[in-house]
């Protein structure tokens, strides 16, 4: 197998180190253009321009700010559903802290993929079903769902959502009740 015939799993994760030569060269660039425009003034303007959507990205998604997608394909919301938002499953701890403030008391909720990373942010009061068998959702009364693939079309669809997560048009985890479908 050859140089450009190397598999990419999972997206490009593993390109990253990729990101500290083209930051170097955009920075080089950037000071090479500074350099030659006269006055302060236009120089902070331009460097504004530059590190402004950057800074509007970060802005608008924290905590979220990995699932950041730039304009090429449409932002976030561009992005869904054609490319991996939430990988870690951050989304997580807010879908739980609404859980914990708004389920009943006792409430059971199904975390059938990424449990480890939900059961910080539950509540005493919430109890956890995890495992990603159908059978670790029977009796549950909620589920937290991860938009990753085809996962969030296939656990329980028809469920109503009480809740999501969602940042810039996208969802990136979902609650769904399931309290309705026993």
């Amino acid at each position: 197998m050859g140089l450009l015939e190397s598999p990419l799993y999972d997206t490009a994760r593993q390109m990253l180190f990729c990101l500290t030569p083209i930051f170097i060269f955009a920075s080089r660039a950037i000071d090479g253009f500074l350099r030659r425009v006269r006055g302060r003034l236009a120089q902070a303007g331009i460097l504004l321009a530059v590190v402004a959507p950057g800074l509007l990205g970060i802005y608008l998604l924290h905590p979220y700010e990995y699932i950041y997608y730039n304009e090429l394909v449409g932002g976030v919301s561009g992005a869904k559903g054609r490319f991996e938002l939430d990988y870690w499953a951050t989304s997580y701890r807010e879908a739980m802290d609404y859980l914990s403030s708004n389920a009943p008391h006792g409430a059971s909720v199904a975390v059938p993929y990424s449990s480890e990373t939900a059961a910080p942010y539950a509540s005493n009061d919430l109890r956890l079903l995890s495992g990603s068998d159908p059978e670790s959702t029977v009796g549950a009364d909620f589920i937290l769902v991860p938009v990753r693939g085809v996962l969030a079309a296939r656990l329980y669809p028809d469920a109503p959502s009480y809740f999501a997560v969602v940042r810039d048009g996208a969802e990136l985890a979902i609650v769904r009740d399931l309290r309705g479908t026993r």
